[in-house]
């Protein structure tokens, strides 16, 4: 079970975002277990919960250049080879085994 939530809104400072974002994730876990993980800036936020079974990595995921995010709810098959394709051409990955890196690649 995957949860995403998120909220832009341009006026607004990043304590405030925060604050929303918690809430929300807050109201979406229904056990402690549950994993949360936040991503904040001015004007936008993005929470993740997970039961850190898929993409074990803290979400969102950032491309190198850290101007990208991505949360993804699931997993996506069969995309080892494209990734691999991509690192013959140069890409540098991040993470090793990663499918929310491989779209944001993918996105570029």
């Amino acid at each position: 079970m995957s949860r995403i939530c998120g909220v832009v809104a341009p006026k607004l400072k990043k304590e405030e975002i925060v604050r929303i974002i918690r809430m929300m994730t807050t109201l979406m876990r229904h056990e402690e277990w549950h994993r949360i993980d936040e991503w904040c800036s001015e004007g936008v936020g993005l929470g993740h919960l997970s039961i850190g079974a898929v993409n074990e990595e803290a979400q969102p995921i950032k491309d190198r250049r850290e101007d990208l995010r991505i949360i993804t709810a699931g997993k996506i098959f069969d995309y080892e080879e494209k990734r691999r394709a991509l690192k013959t051409r140069g890409h540098q990955f991040i993470y090793e085994e990663n499918d929310a890196e491989f779209i944001l690649a993918m996105y570029k």
